[in-house]
């Protein structure tokens, strides 16, 4: 199931948009586009992980509109969710000729707090914000119930944003506390957020397995997870997440389940093999376990990180001998280059574990 932005930028309307941008860009010609249809394809781009094409989408934006922020502020949210760079983010926040009360404003500035490890100043400036928004709705209310003869469309438009900004402030902050690894402070604004916002509602249940999660609640997060399922069964992440906390809980035939959907989703992503090789060990079937961490190196491209992960999950699980020869592996380039100060701390350690085992059952023997 698509959300309403990847239906939108499937839709004809966007990729005649799109189109005419791109072509503008490859013949340096300019093209004049409103500001919401040249942050739909920043936004666009950021969703396929095409950064840098979001990125010059924004400056374009911002060099065709150098009054408006919108550019601004989607390149500090890069700045911060993608490159982890808040003073990049802040940078871009204080360069700002005006601090208007938008809320996306709002939301960086928090954010920007927040990374600064700046925590309950961000939490008191962010429930005002809330509760400017719930004041400004509350108005809105009123003026609509007092001129009813009198409400045109603008205005039911006018409300209608208002009530949208006010139901998701709530999951929106949740959403950015998540990110931070934050879960008890994202579980209390969550708390705030109306379930029945039906846009809003997979990222609802998402995001509440995301809190669980961090938790270690696993069996209230297995519940999330299978709500923000009911909404979406094709989404790849919650399927792993789901396997996570399936295998937490010890429900192996579960876990293995749920591995095998995200893997028919995403054949080519080494995650579900990475979960079934360890649930297929713990599951007493090492022939299986061992061929589907195999197909995890293979799809990593034999990334280092992965065959790490693999070798520890060897070792943690009992398989010694196993662990010691993937990371004699990993180990032996660096060797042969003369390289060993770059290789990983993490790898020697598993193999003097793996020879302090290997000694203890010789000295029990």
């Amino acid at each position: 199931m698509l959300n309403e932005f990847q239906k939108y930028t499937a839709s004809p309307e966007f990729q005649e948009l799109l189109h005419r941008y791109e072509k503008s860009r490859e013949e340096n010609i300019p093209c004049f586009m409103e500001i919401d249809d040249i942050i739909d394809i920043a936004e666009y781009y950021h969703s396929i992980d095409a950064f840098e094409d979001a990125e010059a989408a924004a400056d374009y934006c911002q060099k065709l509109y150098p009054e408006d922020d919108s550019a601004v502020l989607f390149k500090a949210r890069m700045a911060l969710i993608d490159y982890g760079d808040y003073k990049k983010a802040e940078e871009l926040y204080d360069a700002l000729p005006e601090k208007n009360d938008s809320i996306e404003l709002a939301y960086v500035y928090g954010e920007i707090l927040v990374c600064k490890n700046r925590v309950e100043e961000a939490e008191k400036y962010l429930k005002e914000k809330y509760e400017e928004v719930k004041h400004c709705y509350e108005e809105y209310q009123i003026r609509k119930d007092d001129a009813v003869d009198s409400y045109d469309d603008e205005d039911e438009e006018d409300f209608s944003d208002m009530r949208d900004s006010l139901n998701h402030f709530p999951l929106d902050v949740a959403m950015m506390y998540c990110d931070h690894g934050l879960p008890d402070y994202a579980e209390q604004w969550l708390l705030l957020s109306p379930e029945e916002v039906d846009e809003m509602e997979f990222e609802y249940w998402e995001t509440w397995g995301r809190i669980y999660h961090m938790q270690e609640r696993f069996k209230e997060a297995i519940i999330a997870w299978n709500k923000a399922l009911d909404i979406d069964a094709y989404s790849f992440s919650v399927w792993i997440h789901l396997c996570d906390a399936q295998y937490q809980e010890g429900l192996i035939t579960d876990a293995i389940q749920s591995a095998e959907f995200a893997q028919a989703i995403s054949v080519d992503d080494p995650q579900p093999n990475m979960f079934l090789g360890a649930l297929h060990l713990e599951n007493n079937n090492p022939k299986r376990g061992v061929e589907e961490f195999l197909k995890t190196i293979e799809k990593s491209g034999y990334d280092v990180a992965v065959m790490i992960r693999v070798g520890i999950a060897f070792y943690e699980l009992g398989y010694i001998q196993a662990a010691r020869n993937m990371m004699e592996m990993i180990k032996k380039p660096f060797e042969d280059m003369d390289m060993m100060s770059e290789c990983p701390p993490i790898v020697q350690e598993i193999i003097d574990k793996c020879n302090n085992n290997a000694s203890n059952q010789n000295e029990n023997n």
